[in-house]
């Protein structure tokens, strides 16, 4: 539990310059441990200015993996924050551990993108009266008030003098933003995922291709296409392990998003990367409905992960892939779409959707089975001296005979990683030479 004591109260609507000195020191403990921000006026202020230069130049990092992105703040807030430093309104501390910024990301992406000129605020001053300006379009003055603002600045401790471990560091951030712009609940998720399982999702989550696949329209968002990929690899976790129940998912990927990276979570991130690739190759910008997108995505996702060696096939066979979706399956998984409360996020309802697409992709799916038994090879070799009028068998690419059942290469005429099945009517036979030049063309 957070605890919080202001050695004076302030309200926070009060001037800036009718109260400098706001409080003298906040005690906060969490977790046990015992942390002490001391806020002097005079060597724990920054001008705007300086802010703007040490955020922009790096020297005040962006690294910390749980923190959300900068863009959680609309216009509207953004206007307000740059409003209330003109008008030398109080504005809440910024919070640093070990230059990375802990608190304050949204309020430092606002001030540099005003002074970028990159919005307007509604202003009135000696030039503009009631006008909309940018920051180039203030007053002189106005242009002075802002840069020579005085932020306060914390660097957050342990009273010890010691840096914060990341348990800390990730508990204050998520207590800190509690009584601000509420985190999402995929941002709360993501603050308490293992460090190097939320690196990896995140790094998936940011691909073109993904951005792309939802129209631009999320561009995770508030950490919106992470949590997507956390639940269809809890999915999945969850289908290879057969531990399906009639549970709400949603239940299922905090555990998962707490537990530690593994080899196979290594490779799966690899293999998730592909397959969105190979998802934008077939349904590219239009494919996939931006209102439905996650219940697609979802849904086609976990089946390209589930038959990953069929990917090659899926993009060769991509047109016809689209237009199955969209005409045969797409109203199905709208119908049975997650996020209506428990009963559409049961694992029940989870699997049907995975079943329809599953089901719909089949005819494509490589056949597990890739080589021709010997036996197999001995029938293909006397069907095909069976057929021949000279009792001769030759090879079907450049006609050279073949002496021995045991000299020729029982070919897919359909490649096999472009879906072609291991039976004898996709078979034909070639001589190594041509074998080897086709290739899985």
């Amino acid at each position: 539990m957070i605890s919080i004591l202001y050695k004076e109260t302030v309200n926070l609507r009060v001037r800036k310059k009718e109260k400098l000195n706001l409080f003298n020191a906040v005690e906060l403990w969490i977790k046990g441990t015992k942390i002490l921000l001391k806020m002097k006026k005079n060597n724990n202020t920054h001008k705007i200015s300086e802010v703007l230069s040490l955020f922009e130049t790096n020297v005040w990092k962006n690294d910390l993996a749980f923190q959300r992105k900068d863009d959680a703040w609309k216009k509207k807030t953004k206007k307000m924050l740059i409003k209330s430093v003109l008008e030398n309104y109080y504005i809440p501390p910024i919070l640093l551990t070990n230059k990375n910024i802990l608190d304050g990301l949204q309020r430092l992406t606002a001030l540099k993108e005003f002074k970028n000129n990159q919005y307007k605020i509604e202003w009135n001053s000696k030039n503009n009266k009631n006008a909309e300006v940018s920051f180039n379009e203030l007053s002189d003055d106005d242009k002075q008030k802002f840069l020579s603002y005085e932020l306060f600045v914390c660097d957050v401790k342990n009273d010890d003098g010691t840096e914060l471990d990341q348990s800390t560091q990730e508990e204050f951030f998520i207590r800190i933003n509690e009584n601000s712009i509420k985190l999402s609940k995929d941002e709360k998720l993501m603050a308490i995922a293992n460090d190097n399982k939320r690196r990896m999702i995140r790094d998936i989550a940011e691909l073109d291709e993904l951005q792309k696949l939802a129209n631009k329209k999320n561009k995770d968002k508030r950490f919106s296409h992470s949590f997507l990929i956390a639940r269809c690899l809890t999915i999945i976790k969850k289908i290879e392990n057969d531990s399906f129940g009639t549970k709400d998912i949603r239940k299922s990927i905090e555990p998962w998003l707490k537990e530690p990276m593994t080899n196979q979570t290594e490779k799966s991130a690899n293999m998730c990367k592909k397959i969105i690739k190979s998802m934008y190759s077939i349904f590219g910008d239009d494919g996939i409905p931006p209102k439905y997108f996650n219940v697609m995505f979802e849904s086609i996702f976990t089946v390209f992960y589930l038959h990953f060696d069929s990917l090659n096939s899926y993009e060769s066979n991509s047109a016809k892939i689209k237009k199955i979706i969209n005409n045969n399956v797409k109203n199905k998984l709208i119908e049975n779409q997650m996020g209506g409360g428990s009963k559409y996020d049961s694992f029940s309802f989870v699997k049907t959707r995975i079943e329809m697409v599953n089901k719909a992709l089949e005819e494509f799916n490589v056949d597990a089975k890739r080589q021709f038994s010997q036996d197999e090879r001995y029938q293909i070799w006397w069907n095909e001296k069976n057929k021949s009028k000279n009792g001769k068998v030759y090879c079907s690419k450049c006609g050279v005979e073949i002496k021995s059942w045991h000299d020729f290469n029982a070919d897919h005429i359909l490649a096999h990683t472009k879906g072609g099945k291991t039976t004898f009517e996709n078979c034909q036979i070639l001589c190594e030479h041509c074998n080897k030049s086709k290739g899985s063309k």
